[in-house]
């Protein structure tokens, strides 16, 4: 490796570990301002010895007033020195805190510096976040246009048959069935299964969905009241955990959300769980379908705006609507 490339090398590994070396940069500034500033205190009060004194001498001389009279003191002299050695010491104690003061400014400007790139870095995944979003919705709609609609929600969705025990809603007997079941994995961005692993889920559909239009109700008013909800309050109302979830998915709803702002056509501002007509408590056909047919576990494809604490949308941020709505 000649050196040109070792040099290169160098400075990558410091340009990707320059928010980490500004950090240390700002705690080691930090400790050693406060050490100068402790070292400085012990050296004041020799370092200010001699002004105390002339400042001591010189108030004396101006409350004798024999000496005033006797002109020994002037008094318009005497108090041009009292400013003046009041200066003198004041630079003194400038000088000797200085370096303090300095090692204080580095490590606020370290720290500084070492937010400012991660904010930016943090801006720029939003942005490839959104890019990944589109090219995969765009992908979506081919595969659909090649296969149709209802074969590429199938491999969307992971469906499969699988024997569940379905109550009949006529008799009330419980029977086995092959039913086509959808399953979710990590992978699938935010959308999750309501199960039969949710303490919340029923063997009665129709109970399930009345569950989930009284859950999606309080969240859309939860989302109108605050003017902005997180994914994770979505799912720990619905009775997720973070077991359940995943953890990468579980992090992710830490960021991601939804925006109430109308006048933005760009944003939802509507929680929706994807099992009715938009703004409305109507189930959509298959979903109707399903409940008559008493099948309990329901396809929940959630709809955030995307990443409300960095702003998806330009420079639209969650803290502009924490303050609008505030």
């Amino acid at each position: 490796m000649n050196m040109g490339t070792f040099l290169s090398k160098v400075g990558f590994w410091g340009r990707k570990h320059s928010p980490e070396l500004l950090v240390a940069g700002s705690i080691i500034s930090a400790a050693a301002s406060i050490t100068l500033a402790i070292y400085s205190t012990t050296k004041l009060n020799k370092t200010l010895e001699p002004y105390n004194k002339k400042i001591d001498q010189i108030k004396a001389d101006l409350k004798d007033d024999n000496k005033i009279q006797n002109k020994e003191v002037d008094v318009k002299e005497s108090k041009k020195q009292l400013a003046l050695t009041y200066g003198q010491a004041a630079l003194k104690i400038t000088a000797l805190y200085l370096p303090s003061a300095l090692f204080f400014t580095s490590s606020v400007i370290c720290t500084l510096g070492s937010h400012k790139i991660m904010k930016s870095r943090n801006l720029a995944l939003a942005a490839a976040c959104t890019t990944l979003e589109q090219s995969y919705k765009a992908y979506r709609d081919r595969v659909k246009d090649k296969l149709g609609e209802e074969a590429e929600e199938k491999i969307y969705k992971n469906i499969y048959k699988e024997e569940q025990e379905i109550i009949d809603p006529v008799t009330g007997k419980t029977k086995k069935k092959n039913v086509d079941t959808p399953h979710v994995k990590e992978d699938h961005e935010w959308n999750v299964i309501f199960d039969c692993g949710n303490h919340c889920w029923e063997r009665s559909a129709a109970m399930n969905y009345d569950f989930l239009m009284m859950q999606q109700d309080y969240l859309n008013e939860k989302l109108k009241r605050q003017g902005y909800l997180f994914l994770h309050d979505v799912y720990d109302a619905l009775g997720y955990t973070t077991a359940m979830l995943g953890a990468q998915k579980a992090r992710a709803s830490r960021i991601l959300g939804w925006i109430y702002d109308p006048s933005n056509p760009k944003r939802n501002c509507y929680v929706s769980f994807g099992l009715t007509q938009p703004g409305t408590r109507v189930a959509l056909p298959h979903v109707a379908e399903q409940i008559a047919r008493n099948e309990p576990s329901f396809w929940l494809n959630l709809n955030p705006d995307g990443d409300i604490l960095s702003g998806e949308y330009g420079k639209e941020t969650f803290m502009k609507y924490a303050r609008d709505f505030g």
